[in-house]
């Protein structure tokens, strides 16, 4: 990080808590470590709390949710299409839709 980026970087808050001063010299992240690490306690803690209503979905998200031991980890979570507002089908080529959304009641996702 050159010095024109610290100074730039420094005394940003959380953008979680809005309290903490992020560490300087993590500059990929917008969160303190404290919140960061309540996080990664969160995502292992409810591992079990939620199902695409497809095991082998289920499978691969929760190998990658167990995978997270570090907060620039890439985060895997499952979010229920019933959670997405201003859903718009966009093109439609034979049995696939794709959608496109402005807002998601559950965004951003915490890390």
């Amino acid at each position: 990080m050159s010095f024109t980026d610290k100074i730039n970087y420094f005394g940003k808050l959380c953008e979680s808590c809005g309290k903490t001063k992020i560490n300087i010299r993590d500059r990929f992240s917008k969160w303190c470590k404290l919140c960061q690490i309540n996080q990664i306690i969160s995502l292992r803690n409810n591992l079990i709390n939620w199902t695409s209503g497809n095991e082998e979905i289920d499978s691969f998200i929760r190998q990658k949710q167990s995978s997270i031991i570090k907060p620039t980890d890439t985060v895997l979570e499952w979010i229920p299409y019933n959670q997405f507002i201003d859903i718009k089908e966009i093109e439609e080529v034979g049995k696939n839709k794709l959608f496109i959304f402005s807002k998601m009641e559950k965004w951003p996702i915490r890390i």
